[in-house]
């Protein structure tokens, strides 16, 4: 989320994933749900965004069958 918020291409970051499996799949829904997110423009309200959707993930992580 950092990224978007810094309109990092997610090209960029999807094309330098090293991971495989399982492992590069969650991290990819990761990222694209980050980018389904909107741009934020003041410093404080990125803030709030990244830490919002850190805790949206976590907690369908926490979530998610084991």
């Amino acid at each position: 989320m950092e990224a978007r918020q810094k309109s990092v291409p997610i090209a960029d970051l999807l094309g330098n994933l090293s991971l495989q499996g399982d492992q590069k799949k969650v991290t990819e829904t990761i990222v694209e749900g980050a980018y389904e997110q909107p741009l934020r423009y003041s410093a404080d309200s990125k803030k709030q965004a990244i830490g919002e959707y850190a805790s949206q993930v976590y907690m369908k992580c926490r979530k998610a069958p084991q």
